[in-house]
């Protein structure tokens, strides 16, 4: 009951690798509906491919969740698909290394436009329609940096602690509407956002995080993915305004 995702339809924003294709593939795993979201439509279909292959539902969708047009665009195709909307997971984000004085407008303006306007354009759009429902769910993929940066992280720190923030005030004012909103914090995940800070700068051995690490491993995409199954299903009903870490334990408060 507490995991069961039958007749619920999600959509997961930036899904075509990492943790975002894991929520997907396990969401679909517990009988859920997904539409897979990315900038990168091949990608996207991939996924969305495997997840059919598997015996699940799924449908592939380009947004740049950047772009309000694009964002609004996504959400009137799946409002002419036969599939109402239930969960929506804000998982789209990039991650930049830099260090302080060398950041500069065009690294802010990047990151804050995909880590936080992103979540914000997908948000609205979602409550226009989860406020006529009088239900629906909202997950932001936020971060241990939200609560605990590190160094040379400090634009992807704001732009998640922006999230957190956002997670909390849209949890209060949607409410009211029966509309939940939680967020989902992980720590060092070994997916090559990490590895590669990037994406496409050479890997980095991340065994060098897990001395910190009271479990100590570095987690893999299920470990965040479990929680949003949780988070996405009846169980979390009377749940809104939490950010869960994910992280091993790094941040206890």
């Amino acid at each position: 009951m507490i995991s069961d995702l039958n007749g619920r339809s999600v959509l997961i924003t930036g899904a075509k690798r990492g943790i975002g294709a894991e929520i997907a593939r396990t969401l679909a795993r517990q009988g859920a509906a997904v539409f897979v979201a990315d900038i990168d439509l091949p990608g996207a279909e991939s996924v969305a491919a495997d997840i059919r292959a598997s015996g699940g539902w799924a449908q592939a969708r380009a947004v740049d969740v950047a772009d309000a047009e694009s964002v609004a665009t996504l959400f009137g195709e799946i409002d002419r698909t036969e599939r109402t909307l239930d969960v929506v997971v804000n998982n789209a984000g990039i991650l930049e290394q830099q260090d302080f004085l060398e950041i500069d407008e065009c690294t802010w303006e990047r990151t804050m436009r995909v880590n936080a306007l992103g979540p914000l354009l997908c948000t609205q759009e979602a409550a226009r329609r989860f406020i006529g429902l009088g239900r629906g769910k909202i997950v932001n993929i936020c971060s241990t940096s939200s609560r605990q940066p590190s160094a040379r992280y400090a634009t992807y720190a704001a732009s998640k602690a922006f999230l957190l923030a956002f997670t909390q005030a849209t949890a209060r004012e949607l409410a009211p509407h029966g509309i939940t909103v939680n967020g989902i914090g992980p720590g060092i995940v070994a997916t090559d956002l990490w590895t590669s800070a990037d994406g496409t700068a050479p890997a980095r051995d991340l065994s060098g995080y897990v001395a910190d690490i009271p479990l100590g491993r570095v987690s893999e995409p299920a470990d965040v993915a479990g929680l949003a199954v949780f988070l996405a299903g009846p169980g979390s009903d009377y749940i809104t305004g939490q950010v869960i870490m994910a992280d091993g334990g790094v941040v206890m408060t």
